[in-house]
């Protein structure tokens, strides 16, 4: 007998049509829009095209996200702690919506921006998603000090032209909440996904550095970012090498570094003018542990100090001081000058020279960028164009400067590396206040007792003063565009930035030993000030004896900051408003790096 009815599934076919259910019901949830649509990394760092980047989050999350920031205290003093924690919110990238992915600020201190934040976006923070092939989150930076807005991606693109492990880079214009904030750079993060595709294994220690070296004293600057069982053993055994006295064992060192591919890294910071970088400035690196072979491989980051002979803080300082060879930090200086790694140096930078850098292709490159993005800048980005002229005079001239410094060999070159920065305690703060918001007053009551050194410091005279912090240069402080530099005619933090500034928390006095003027500085964000009253909250800050050094302390020693609690029993941000409370402060010296030698 035949049957009317359709003819059941079998089971194997059944099981495979829940399979594409339920594969269309997971794009679904990825991409939001259910059109099915994988991106993968390749969508992302497209470099003849602007990724379309719209952010959607709860408004009193974004105006938290873009309240946090740090002091240039805790900065220096610990540069590895990260003040920023993620939000929840959704991401269309080119039209695909991802939900519910993290968001969070980023920047060290001249990036820092109230308005147009740099940005992390991590796809699984709140949900298991792999919505982008090839990348877990994005890392997207405001070019606050990449001035000429190309920067970044001529750095990262001369080092992968030239053999070396560097991020993609694509740019982004980035949309918060309706608001367009303009163009950034979207850059590869350096994570596993990376670490994969360079070295093939992502199984190694990886390791980032900020204004941090390989030297014993400052290893707890160093972070470890990822890394099964990750320990610093290997770094401090090199740290420690390099701090030897004596002759630098080489062979000791190439059991551990690759030699040969790193003195190409060394090469190219110095032939891009990349000032803040690990060479010159002890900053903007990561360092893997390539399992394949066991040696280290250092990887560039943070390259908005680049192509740039004469902006960079610390060429005004005197630092740089060969164009040619960058030799400040620790693995560069002790590797100049041990056996024959200057010859080999020289040799990799005229190959670079003659395969590399080619001024024409770059100058082509920084047309068509130009033309790709001048139409989707912010206005805050309007003035480009001076500085994207210097980078073009950069490349012009730099051969030429290049090829006359290595004539003279070993010519204006530091015998000795830099010590990176690091901290020792040197005293304690702990006492009360109370004055009234705005200038400081007679009527200002000041409790202190203050320890430095185990030695108890008396004053002839206290006052305290309360009041919004001035920004000056570096940057134009948090909020700020800043003057090239941060210089004198940087703008300050402030109105004209739509941002609220900290508070600054001001106890001055006379030392009566020797009638030495110090300073004790306290920051707190507003929101906190204001909130804060009957509770601990941290601040950080600076001590400072003024007449002796200005800003940061004695010519030739380390800038002391200040960290700690705050309890206030009065907060307010109106002129007469009564401000006080009670502090327990810890105060230490930052030595080395760009505060001193010792």
């Amino acid at each position: 007998m035949q049957s009317n009815h359709l003819p059941l599934p079998s089971i194997e076919s059944r099981f495979h049509k829940s399979l594409i259910l339920f594969a269309a019901l997971f794009m679904s949830a990825s991409t939001g829009f259910g059109q099915g649509k994988q991106l993968t990394s390749d969508d992302l760092f497209q470099t003849d095209k602007l990724v379309d980047i719209q952010i959607q989050l709860p408004e009193s999350d974004w105006e938290e996200l873009t309240s946090q920031t740090r002091s240039f205290g805790s900065a220096f003093q610990d540069p590895s702690n990260k003040p920023f924690s993620y939000v929840k919110g959704d991401i269309t990238i080119d039209g695909v919506q991802i939900k519910s992915v993290g968001i969070r600020k980023k920047g060290f201190i001249g990036s820092l921006d109230d308005y147009r934040p740099s940005l992390k976006i991590k796809f699984d923070e709140y949900v298991d998603q792999d919505p982008v092939k090839g990348v877990d989150r994005l890392t997207l930076n405001n070019n606050k000090q990449d001035y000429s807005l190309v920067s970044q991606h001529l750095t990262y693109k001369t080092f992968r032209e030239a053999g070396l492990h560097a991020p993609r880079n694509g740019f982004a214009r980035v949309t918060v909440n309706g608001e367009y904030l303009g163009l950034y750079s979207n850059i590869e993060s350096i994570r596993k996904p990376f670490l994969k595709s360079a070295f093939g294994k992502a199984s190694g220690a990886l390791y980032e550095g900020t204004l941090s070296d390989l030297y014993p004293k400052a290893m707890d600057r160093i972070e470890i970012k990822s890394g099964k069982d990750a320990n610093l053993d290997r770094p401090l055994k090199l740290a420690e090498w390099l701090a030897a006295d004596g002759d630098l064992n080489l062979a000791e060192v190439e059991a551990l570094v690759d030699v040969d591919y790193f003195l190409n890294f060394w090469a190219i910071e110095s032939l891009i003018g990349f000032w803040d970088g690990y060479a010159n400035n002890q900053n903007n690196y990561f360092i893997y542990d390539n399992p394949e072979n066991g040696k280290f491989y250092f990887i560039p980051w943070g390259a908005d100090g680049a192509f740039d002979s004469g902006r960079g803080m610390l060429r005004r300082m005197g630092d740089v001081q060969s164009t040619a060879v960058y030799a400040q930090a620790m693995l560069v200086n002790r590797l100049y000058w041990a056996g024959d790694t200057a010859q080999r140096y020289d040799a990799a930078m005229r190959t670079l020279l003659e395969n590399v850098w080619k001024e024409e292709a770059l100058i082509a490159e920084i047309d068509r960028i130009e033309k790709l993005f001048s139409k989707d800048l912010h206005e805050r980005q309007a003035d480009y164009k001076e500085s994207m002229n210097q980078v073009r005079e950069f490349v012009r001239a730099r051969r030429g400067q290049v090829t006359a410094a290595l004539a003279k060999g070993s010519d204006g070159i530091p015998t000795t590396p830099r010590k990176p920065m690091y901290s020792i305690p040197v005293g304690e703060a702990k006492g009360s206040f109370a004055t009234t918001w705005g200038e400081a007053n007679n009527e200002s009551k000041v409790d202190l007792n203050l320890v430095m050194t185990d030695e108890v410091v008396e004053f002839t005279k206290m006052t305290a003063s309360a009041g919004p912090m001035q920004f000056r240069g570096f940057g134009g402080g948090p909020g700020g565009r800043g003057g090239r530099g941060g210089g004198p005619g940087g703008r300050s933090g402030g109105a004209e930035d739509n941002q609220v500034p900290p508070v600054s928390i001001e106890l001055s006095g006379v030392r009566k030993s020797d009638n030495q003027s110090i300073t004790l500085t306290l920051m707190i964000d507003q929101k906190s000030f204001i909130a804060g009253v009957g509770s601990e909250v941290e601040v950080n800050g600076f001590f400072r004896e003024v007449s002796e050094g200005g800003g940061f302390g004695r010519p030739g020693g380390g800038m002391k900051s200040v960290s700690g609690t705050l309890k206030l029993n009065a907060a307010g941000a109106k002129s007469g408003d009564a401000v006080g409370g009670t502090f327990d402060l810890n105060i230490v010296e930052t030595r080395g790096g760009m505060f001193s030698r010792r």
